[in-house]
């Protein structure tokens, strides 16, 4: 499995995330399920403010920094 996920939040902000997995069995372990995943959050590693709460008028009143690029390694084993 492979998923990318990019979503245009603004015209100056954007937001990708993308995973990859396996999923098989495993024998050492008395031929159970296993399954191997990797997560990247933030893969452009964009760092600017972006404005969390705007003011019916349009101005911005509050900012939030974007967390920056994380990766997350999982393994599963069905025992």
């Amino acid at each position: 499995m492979l998923a990318l996920i990019l979503s245009t939040l603004s015209a100056r902000q954007r937001a990708a995330d993308a995973a990859i997995a396996y999923r098989g069995r495993t024998k050492f372990l008395g031929n159970t399920n296993d399954r191997v995943q990797l997560n990247v959050r933030n893969i452009l590693d964009e760092h600017d403010l972006v404005p969390n709460r705007v003011l019916s008028t349009g101005q911005y009143v509050a900012w939030a920094r974007v967390e920056p690029r994380v990766f997350v390694f999982t393994v599963g084993f069905d025992l």
